[in-house]
């Protein structure tokens, strides 16, 4: 890892502020892929104990057949081939896959950063040199300015994604001025971590001679790639310590304005404003409270009824919740489109946004925006006294 001073800019930003959601997010990933590691290691260890000593008693046989508990499923054909199987073969896995999972975390973590800009600036997204082009009938489709903006931004996410590192930081440096190169850590040890990533993906963890040569020099063609506990564990920190420069750089090139809310959105919330009330009175006053309006263009039909059906729910923590506990109310704008609004504890209303942003990234919503109303405003605070006076 190479030394590097980060920007005293950027430490006040990191100092001072909260971290952009994004990053937030995909730290909170990376931290929970190191726990499932060490807790793989943890249960490999402790199998490893009861089986030796299970077969020093003579409780099970070294012929003995391993099954998976309430289950027919042959784990092993004998303790002594788990055994060995733990010891190297299912920690090697286990690395391989959760850092294929990492890297694909940090290319949806650069793309939601688009979104975050775009939020905030559609300046860096008015390149001169791009045309897009549009059917007379395309063009009016769109209902507003906001659509079509919302379209263009989509599209470039799109493009975006799937991409190598290498053109991740050409786009970040020429379009946001983030220079990569900047960040705390190698950039040729991230441009590994991707290539290792690809190695396994597409090439079932042969290493080539391109790899051989530009990774791997002790290596040889054919030889099946090795991901050491020490090289995943670091690749983990790197990936975080350069998303985190990413959003503390974004922070500082485009701090985010507490603009009043849109007339359209404005008007939307207005329309339900007495079922807003009574939404916002059912939080606790201890709890913080989140309002949220959205727009969305589903993949099908089918999808939208779906999610805004009876049943529809989502999961936090492993616990269910129904959508219809925080939505306020909704107004259908075409066959597939819809805008909502939602009200609710900032635990329960926060994921439900990260639900969306999933849904999004699978093509589910092909069409998807958020704006969350501001705390500044004087119906948030109207809100806020109303629920407190009522608790």
């Amino acid at each position: 890892m190479k030394s590097q001073v980060m920007p005293k800019e950027m430490h006040k930003t990191l100092r001072k502020q909260k971290p952009l959601r994004p990053y937030r997010l995909l730290r909170i990933e990376l931290r929970r892929m190191r726990h499932l590691y060490d807790a793989c290691l943890y249960t490999f260890s402790t199998t490893n104990s009861y089986l030796d000593a299970q077969l020093k008693a003579g409780t099970i046989l070294p012929s003995s057949k391993i099954v998976v508990p309430d289950t027919e499923r042959v784990l092993a054909w004998s303790p002594i081939e788990l055994l060995e199987r733990m010891k190297r073969t299912y920690p090697e896995m286990l690395r391989a896959s959760l850092l294929v999972r990492a890297v694909s975390h940090m290319e949806n973590y650069l793309v939601d950063l688009l979104n975050e800009v775009a939020a905030r600036s559609l300046t860096p997204f008015k390149s001169q040199d791009k045309i897009v082009s549009f059917s007379q009938a395309h063009l009016l489709s769109f209902d507003s300015a906001d659509q079509l903006r919302s379209h263009l931004i989509k599209s470039e996410c799109r493009a975006l994604s799937g991409k190598g590192f290498r053109d991740f930081e050409k786009y970040y440096k020429r379009h946001f001025n983030v220079i990569f190169s900047q960040a705390k850590v190698s950039i040729e040890e991230i441009d590994g971590v991707y290539a290792r990533r690809h190695l396994l993906v597409h090439a079932g963890g042969v290493i080539d001679k391109q790899f051989q040569k530009k990774f791997a020099p002790n290596a040889h063609p054919g030889q099946s790639l090795e991901i050491p506990e020490d090289y995943f564990l670091q690749s983990l920190t790197n990936l975080e310590i350069l998303a985190e420069y990413c959003s503390a750089r974004i922070e500082v090139l485009f701090p985010k304005k507490d603009d009043p809310e849109p007339p359209a959105i404005a008007q939307f919330i207005d329309e339900f404003l007495e079922q807003l009330s009574k939404a916002a009175k059912k939080v606790s006053s201890e709890s913080p409270m989140l309002i949220s309006w959205f727009g969305g263009v589903f993949r099908t039909r089918e999808l939208l009824d779906a999610h805004f059906g009876d049943n529809s729910s989502f999961h936090i923590d492993e616990v269910s919740h129904s959508l219809n506990e925080i939505l306020v109310g909704k107004k259908r704008t075409g066959e597939r489109a819809i805008q909502w609004l939602v009200c609710g504890e900032k635990a329960v209303v926060g994921p439900y946004i990260a639900y969306l942003e999933y849904l999004s990234r699978r093509g589910m919503l092909e069409e998807f925006e958020k704006h969350t109303v501001q705390k500044q405003t004087t119906l948030l605070k109207l809100l806020s006294a109303d629920r407190s006076a009522t608790t």
